[in-house]
């Protein structure tokens, strides 16, 4: 990371990460989510960040995880149902089901199914 650590605010954070379930309501640009990232790295954990910005998750959470999070994305992102986004703008508006990704010829290359193939490959 190209900014120092507040070593504060990641003990605080390894405090939260360490209790019961919390939730966290904290101000913007506080550095709770590098804190958080960081402390949970240290203690061997893994936590789920739901971002309001991709800025957050692409920046913020990639440099505080050092490249180790990974992305989630949207189901418009599935490559199986690009030609119908790319005709129809619109569907890229309502939330999609996605076809199933089990028997899916794209399973290997699709961003939708990384998380998945990541998880198959721990097991």
């Amino acid at each position: 990371m190209d900014r120092e650590i507040d070593r504060a605010r990641v003990d605080a954070a390894k405090d939260i990460l360490r209790g019961p379930s919390s939730k966290v309501y904290k101000s913007t640009r506080s550095g709770f989510t590098t804190s958080a990232v960081i402390a949970a790295q240290e203690l061997g954990m893994s936590i789920l960040v739901i971002s309001p910005t991709n800025r957050i998750l692409n920046d913020t959470i990639q440099a505080a995880s050092e490249g180790r999070s990974v992305s989630i994305p949207a189901n418009i992102s599935c490559l199986k149902i690009q030609e119908d986004l790319q005709s129809d703008k619109f569907l890229a508006q309502i939330p999609l089901p996605l076809p199933s990704c089990k028997d899916c010829e794209m399973y290997q290359n699709c961003p939708v199914t990384h998380i998945l193939r990541i998880i198959h490959r721990l097991r």
